[in-house]
């Protein structure tokens, strides 16, 4: 009875061991785990939203393909975080976590919310892009100081965000370290009671197997000895010791059975703890490896007894001071630490603990060490740091490529580095960014393989826009258009500036020649204009005379419309006495009326003041009629008056012209008598420009001889460059040689005939250039 009641203590401390250990990997595993990954993936999310958005505001990122790549990636990170958000929202937390989630849920939403409205103005800033509207519009340029206040805003927001989902990685991490020591406590504290159950079950046996049977002290002693002998073994690890039952007497056979079940049992206990569980001697040789720990090399039925530890786990701090079951046993103390495992064909992160094993004397035998894999744990951490370590390798290669674009060198790696399964979608969004500094490179070659053939005198090239808003490639191409055709045009002027000073040869030659015939004629023309002078002298003496009489006929009408005005002003004040005198025998009348109405009243008294107010009534009648008469007379005698004088000034201002066309016949005759003295003195000049000119036509011809070599030499100069006006310029020049050819031909024939003339006129003057200039006369 006792020995069940000990069995049944040792299987209830084993079994309660065992759930709590269960009970905490499963918190870790079920909670923890999957608390971390989801909250790493609403920050994947996050960071990847943030990414594309700054893919929308840059305005070098036009591209339709690109922008709608980034629409994608938000949506699509979108749809990550709400699997984040609803698989970390339906696992268990405590009152610190479901405080920290209501407020992380709340800024999510703000977050949320101004980053939509980024992406609704980046939607209509493309909508107004496709309609036309220029990047430096204003329309834009409001939508883009628009857009970039609400980023700034959900930057902010972000930032708290990161803290917020930092924050409580960091305590699901601290909750799952806590429940991993509580793990490695338990399994600790199990493996000791156990060891201590088995060694009390062990010795009390003992005891009532010699209690009991005193009278039996030789087979009891055996069966202690026996027992003695487990004990010791498994004190040292080595549970496979069982006692022999055949060389026990029958009757106590059961004892030894029992002995050995309880032994199986609690090895079945050891066996069944999910943590690899360990004993080791002094000389690190396994002793005992559970089911766990075998489990670990992928081969249960591997023999590793008495094999060494550090052959079959292989950490970090095997045969290095470092090992805790190595300090435990020096120091007699329980001792952790954390490390990896190279076990089986797997690499795993543990921490493990090592317990100091003692025999009866308390001397250090070995030690009992517990191992929990922390893998998964590990490779999330590490995931996160990969990660990290990615964007910030690949962020510096950005920067030295944007450092040497910056400075002209266009020898750039424009090729995100190897991502696996961890780093690929961060690696998507640097492949973004080369994919648009690529394009960037590729157009500043293009310019730079076209700024090569301008230097080399070729103005005949295109550059080709890559969008309407491509500015820079617009301009450069003007610039190139603009230059060839001021080179096209100076080609021109040269050609002109041959021609014309070949054609300014022929006319100089020409100029000569026409020179000596104008002398001949102009003292013809200088007797006929004496006789001319004599006609116009007596033309202005019979204009002074009729402008004298035409003076005085407009000054004696104007005096007339004077008097004929001041007449009809009289008549008009006439007028208006005369309707004075008709409103005064009006009120006259009036009052006639009245006064015979008062006579009447008065009866007898008032009839002679009656008879006196009837005629007084007649006479203002009379008055009255008198006065509408003469207003009528005046009324007329004013518009016959008007009509006089409207008549006598329409003939003043005929007189008055005829006298200035008078006048003027005469300033004209005077000034035809002053010209005609102006010609014959202007003919005498022209006589000694002309002999002036055939000299400096000759001048002239040489000038122009010397100007056609500097203009034929500056041709050969600007040939230099090549431009798209060359043949039509070669055609023009063809045609003036083909014209200056048959110009020169006429000039030749003609000089000879100069040489004549100068010796029939022979009248060429020499005079220096101040005689000349004092001589002449402008007009």
């Amino acid at each position: 009875m006792l020995l069940t009641i000990i069995t049944i203590t040792v299987g209830v401390v084993g079994y309660r061991g065992v759930t709590n250990i269960t009970n905490a990997q499963k918190e870790i595993e079920h909670v923890r785990l999957p608390s971390v990954e989801s909250l790493y993936m609403i920050d994947l999310a996050y960071n990847s939203v943030c990414d594309a958005e700054r893919g929308l505001i840059n305005r070098r990122m036009m591209d339709t393909e690109i922008r709608d790549a980034n629409y994608k990636s938000i949506e699509k990170a979108y749809n990550l975080a709400d699997e984040g958000i609803e698989t970390y929202n339906s696992l268990p937390k405590n009152d610190s976590e479901v405080k920290k989630w209501d407020t992380f849920i709340e800024e999510w939403n703000l977050w949320k919310e101004k980053n939509q409205k980024v992406i609704s103005l980046s939607k209509e800033k493309d909508k107004y892009v496709a309609q036309g509207f220029e990047l430096n519009s204003d329309k834009i340029a409001e939508l883009d100081s628009v857009t970039l206040q609400f980023s700034f805003a959900a930057r902010e927001v972000g930032t708290v965000l990161s803290r917020h989902i930092t924050e409580m990685v960091d305590e699901s991490m601290k909750i799952a370290e806590e429940h991993g020591i509580e793990a490695d406590n338990h399994a600790e504290s199990s493996a000791l009671m156990l060891l201590i159950a088995i060694i009390i079950a062990v010795i009390l046996a003992g005891l009532l197997g010699i209690l009991i049977a005193n009278n039996i002290q030789g087979v009891i002693k055996k069966i202690v000895i026996q027992t003695g002998e487990i004990s010791n073994e498994v004190t040292k690890g080595n549970f496979s010791k069982r006692a022999d039952v055949e060389a026990t007497n029958i009757e106590f056979r059961g004892i030894v059975s029992g002995i050995n079940e309880i032994l199986a049992t609690l090895v079945n206990f050891i066996d069944s703890i999910p943590t690899p569980s360990m004993v080791i001697d002094n000389d690190f040789n396994i002793k005992y490896l559970n089911n766990a720990g075998l489990a670990l090399s992928g081969n249960r039925h591997l023999n590793v007894i008495d094999t060494k530890c550090y052959d079959y786990f292989k950490t970090g701090h095997c045969n290095t001071e470092n090992c805790a079951c190595s300090k435990a046993m020096r120091n007699g103390t329980k001792s952790s630490a954390e490390t990896y495992s190279n076990v089986g064909s797997s690499k795993l992160e543990i921490a493990y603990t090592g317990v100091p094993v003692k025999d009866k004397t308390g001397k250090i035998i070995g030690a009992f060490e517990i191992v929990t894999d922390q893998t998964a744990i590990k490779n999330e951490f590490n995931k996160s740091l990969k990660i990290s370590q990615f964007q910030t390798e690949q962020t510096n290669k950005l920067i030295e490529n944007l450092s040497k674009f910056a400075k002209g060198d266009l020898d750039l790696n424009l090729r995100a580095d190897f991502a696996d399964e961890d780093t690929k979608l961060a690696k998507q969004s640097f492949d973004q960014i080369y994919s648009a500094l690529e394009e960037l490179v590729q157009v500043n070659k293009m310019i730079i393989d076209k700024a090569k053939s301008i230097a080399e005198g070729d103005l005949t090239i295109s550059l080709i826009k890559r969008s309407e808003n491509d500015e820079l490639i617009s301009a450069l191409d003007s610039m190139v258009k603009a230059n060839s055709n001021i080179i096209g045009e100076f080609k021109t002027a040269i050609e002109n500036i041959v021609s014309a000073s070949q054609a300014m040869q022929a006319v100089s030659i020409e100029l000569s020649e026409g020179a000596s015939e104008q002398a001949a004629s102009s003292e013809e023309v200088s007797s006929s204009m004496e006789e001319m002078v004599a006609n116009i002298n007596q033309n202005a003496e019979n204009a002074r005379s009729t402008e004298d009489i035409a003076n005085r006929a407009a000054l004696d009408i104007t005096e007339g419309n004077k008097a004929v005005s001041i007449t009809v002003d009289a008549m008009k004040k006439i007028a208006e006495k005369i309707s004075i005198i008709g409103e005064i025998a009006e009120r006259t009348d009036l009052l006639a009326i009245n006064a015979a109405i008062e006579a009447a009243r008065a009866g007898e008294q008032g009839k002679g003041f009656a008879v006196v107010a009837a005629e007084v009534r007649k006479l203002a009648e009379n008055s009255q009629n008198a006065a509408k008469e003469i207003d009528e007379l005046s009324k007329s005698s004013v518009h016959i008056a008007e009509e006089s004088g409207k008549l006598l000034q329409k003939i003043v201002p005929d007189i008055q012209k005829t006298a200035v066309l008078v006048k003027d016949i005469t300033a004209a005759s005077l000034e035809q008598n002053a010209g005609s003295g102006q010609i014959n003195n202007a003919i005498t000049q022209l006589n000694t420009v002309t002999q002036r000119t055939s000299v400096a036509s000759e001048e002239m011809a040489a000038n122009a001889e010397e100007l056609t070599s500097q203009a034929e030499q500056l041709s050969e100069t600007i040939a230099f460059f090549k431009t798209d006006t060359d043949k039509i310029g070669a055609s023009r020049r063809d045609k003036r040689s083909i014209v200056l050819a048959k110009r020169n031909e006429g000039s030749a024939t003609s000089g000879s005939e100069k040489l004549v003339v100068k010796k029939k006129t022979n009248k060429i003057i020499e005079l220096s250039d101040d005689e000349e200039r004092s001589n002449f006369e402008k007009y």
